[in-house]
Formats: C-alpha cells, structure tokens, sequence
C-alpha cells in the first residue's frame, strides 16, 4: 500500500491543523511555529471541515445515527502533493449513547488538469549575436587572457 519513495525528499509531509490553528511542518525563515489561518488557507480548511461534516451527515441519516457538527471536529492534517492535489484527513468525535470514539474522514481536493493560458512564438534569435562586457581589469590582464583562452576551447 502507498507509493515506493527513493529518498526522504520525496516525502511531502502533512500539516497538522485544527479549525483556529495550523502548526507547519516547513518552518522557514521568519516562519512562526503557530499560525492563524487567514484568507484563502481558512477558507479552504473550512469547506475541507463541511465537506467531511457533509458526509458524516449523510451516512448518519441513513443509520440513524446522531448528527455531527462543526463541535465534533478534534483536529486534521492536510498536505499538498504537487502532482494530485491537497489531501485532508480529518478526525471527528463520535457520541451514541454512553459509548465515544472517532471518526476518521479522508477527502481530496483534487488539482485541474493542466490550461494553456497563451501560446505565441518568439522571434528568431540573431546568430552570433554580440554582447559587450565591461570588466575591471586593472593589473589583471594577463589573468582575464589566461582565462578567455581557457574558456575558448
């Protein structure tokens, strides 16, 4: 099951999350440990959070089940794989009666398929086109030959 890797660095690791944190695997510069989601990242957390609520819902209308709501959402991991999309596992609290558990959810936002957006051609490039490159070479001229020399052959 899976895919076979050849390195770590092909791994894409998933980013923890809840619906008023996101905790980054890929700290960079200036990057804080916590963040708060804003903008388009919350706004994709929540559809990913009712998109799963949506199919708990349905499932438990036809078992009979109680209704799951947004309070019932623990915490979830998302990552973005280049070539596929963005997966979301998503882990709710289940309640019947006096016994509890979870509820493991799983959903894909799936990329499009590759839109040419513009396709125009490109003027013939000049042959043996000439660039003039200015150096200071002061006291170094017989370095800057040496080199050129070099870099002809």
């Amino acid at each position: 099951q899976g895919v076979s890797l050849n390195n770590e660095y092909e791994l894409v690791a998933f980013t923890h999350f809840t619906l008023s944190r996101v905790y980054p695997t890929d700290l960079g510069l200036g990057k804080r440990v916590v963040e708060k989601p804003i903008s388009f990242k919350r706004k994709d957390l929540l559809e990913a959070v009712t998109s799963a609520l949506e199919v708990l819902n349905r499932n438990a209308t036809i078992h009979g089940k109680p209704k799951y709501t947004a309070e019932d959402f623990l915490e979830g991991v998302y990552r973005s794989v280049p070539t596929t999309g963005t997966e979301y596992e998503m882990y709710f609290r289940f309640r019947q009666g006096k016994s509890q558990g979870y509820t493991k959810v799983t959903v894909m936002r799936p990329f499009a398929p590759l839109v040419t957006l513009s396709s125009s051609p490109l003027p013939p490039s000049k042959d043996k086109e000439l660039i003039h490159v200015i150096l200071p070479l002061s006291g170094r001229i017989s370095t800057f030959q040496g080199f050129m020399d070099k870099f002809v052959k």
